[in-house]
Parts: C-alpha cells; sequence; structure tokens
C-alpha cells in the first residue's frame, strides 16, 4: 500500500513538472514569435501574370514592383501598340491629357506599333497629339508595323525627333466602313461620301506632314 501511494506521488510530481515545462515553453515562443513579426517583413516577389519593374519612390526605403505601364508614364512614355478602338484611342487620350496637365515643358515619346486604327477614334488620337506638339516636344518611334492612321500618328510628332526603327514599315491605306452598313440607298451614298471626304482629309494632312505632293502620297 505504502508502495502503491510512493508510485503515485512520483505520477503527479512528474505531471506537475511537464506542465510548467510545456506552459514555459509554449510562453517564450509566443514571445519570441511576435518579435519576429515585429522585425520581419514579407520577401518582395514579382509576380509572374504581368510585367512588373522595381521603383524604388523618393524617401523609401526599399524597392517595390509597379506597373510597367505606370512606370512608362512616370517616366512620361507611351507605348501604342494595339488596334486603335475607341476604348484605345480613350486610354490614350486620358494618358496624353495627364502628361500635358503634369508639365509642359518636358517631352513625351510615343513608341508606336500600331496595326491601324478606326477612323473616328484614330482621328481623336491624331488631332490631341497635334494639339500637344504646339505647346511640347512629342518625339515619336515606329518600332515595327504603322499602318493607316497609325503611320499619321508617327508623322504627328515633332519634326526633327520623328524616327523609325531600320526594318520599321508604314502602310499607307484609305480607310473603309468600319461595319457592315445596311439602310436605304441614300442612306448608303452619305455614307460613302463621308468615307471619301475622310479619305481626302487623310491624304491632306499626310501632304501637311511629309512635304510630298498629294500624288504622291
Amino acid at each position: 500500500m505504502l508502495l502503491l501511494q510512493y508510485y503515485m506521488a512520483i505520477v503527479v510530481a512528474s505531471c506537475c513538472l511537464v506542465s510548467t515545462t510545456t506552459a514555459w515553453t509554449y510562453d517564450a515562443l509566443m514571445r519570441q514569435s511576435k518579435m519576429m513579426h515585429k522585425t520581419r517583413r514579407d520577401p518582395i516577389q514579382m509576380p509572374t501574370n504581368t510585367p512588373m519593374v522595381p521603383y524604388k519612390p523618393d524617401g523609401a526605403d526599399y524597392a517595390q514592383f509597379v506597373d510597367l505601364n505606370t512606370r512608362f508614364i512616370q517616366n512620361r512614355v507611351l507605348m501604342i501598340s494595339t488596334y486603335i478602338d475607341e476604348e484605345a484611342a480613350n486610354q490614350i487620350i486620358s494618358t496624353l491629357l495627364y502628361l500635358r496637365k503634369e508639365s509642359m515643358n518636358r517631352p513625351i515619346d510615343i513608341y508606336i506599333n500600331c496595326p491601324g486604327a478606326q477612323l473616328r477614334p484614330g482621328l481623336a488620337v491624331y488631332d490631341l497629339i497635334s494639339s500637344c506638339r504646339d505647346s511640347m516636344k512629342i518625339r515619336t518611334v515606329n518600332l515595327g508595323l504603322c499602318a493607316g492612321i497609325g503611320a499619321m500618328l508617327v508623322g504627328a510628332g515633332t519634326k526633327g525627333v520623328r524616327c523609325a526603327m531600320p526594318n520599321a514599315r508604314f502602310l499607307l491605306q484609305h480607310t473603309g466602313m468600319e461595319t457592315v452598313f445596311r439602310g436605304q440607298a441614300s442612306d448608303i451614298g452619305l455614307e460613302v461620301k463621308s468615307m471619301m471626304k475622310s479619305n481626302i482629309r487623310l491624304d491632306e494632312e499626310l501632304h501637311k506632314l511629309t512635304g510630298q505632293s498629294i500624288e504622291k502620297v
């Protein structure tokens, strides 16, 4: 009986010691974890779904990754690399308006690789570039192919800073109807006349930009 009580006392003492050690170890781990959480920051990883580049803001301790287009705009660089429809034209116009509002003393670099454009959205972009050219320097570069109004956008830059890469091409072509037009014969005739007037205007604008005769254009 005494031996059994002795063994029970040893077991109870061991349990208390384990419990105390476990509690102390848990508290120590929690304190250490809180200290590490205060001093440790997550490592910077570059996402793989969109082009990102490192950028260090003024006064920051370390760089952060920002969208490539955002970095371009910070350096006053605009990239036109898609077919210009209404949505693309609105994005280009809003970017140009922002850059012009930000500073009228610094030039804007426009790199163009445009397979073409819808008539009215493309002319809207062209008119804005021409308007900006009167108050600041606009540098335009043909990277690969500039077709239709895309060629006009390159020509809309400031004279002396318009250029093209060695293997770049210009494709001049008249515009046509953007969609199938249905209606009465008189309505179709009016639409055709409007397209013809637009093509004549494009030829005249290219004549002004390049100095070449309308027949050669």
